[in-house]
């Protein structure tokens, strides 16, 4: 059985390779986003899902129910279409890519359509306590 990555516990620690381990996750499909965070003075984004392993229910992969916060920083860009009136949002697919000037284009697709894409130079995954 493959190991899933953990969500880390404090902000200050990036994801050293954030297209493999959002790619782990499956993607984080079937999670939903609960919040999503813009603090522009800080240029930073926070985009918060129920359980980053949704995608692992009834697997035994699965290690239980995870929220968790993806936090970019250095945000450069944001795009966010949100063409669905049913909330919370579901994740259809989110990949990070690496670009070659070393930021990362966090990319969204949300189900049934609509997208939130995201730059930045750093991006961290931190777990939030279920409520």
């Amino acid at each position: 059985m493959k190991l899933l990555p953990r969500p880390d516990h404090s902000e200050n620690s990036f994801i050293k390779s954030p297209d493999s381990f959002f790619g782990d996750l499956g993607n984080l499909h079937d999670s939903q986003i609960i919040e999503i965070r813009w603090k522009p003075t800080h240029r930073q984004a926070l985009v918060v899902v129920d359980d980053m392993y949704a995608n692992f229910v009834g697997l035994p992969e699965q290690m239980g129910i995870q929220p968790a916060q993806i936090i970019a920083t250095n945000v450069s860009k944001i795009e966010m279409a949100v063409e669905n009136d049913e909330f919370p949002l579901r994740v259809m697919d989110m990949e990070a890519i690496t670009q070659p000037d070393l930021s990362v284009d966090i990319v969204i697709k949300l189900d049934p359509s609509g997208s939130i894409r995201i730059n930045c130079t750093a991006v961290a995954c931190i777990a939030v306590s279920a409520s």
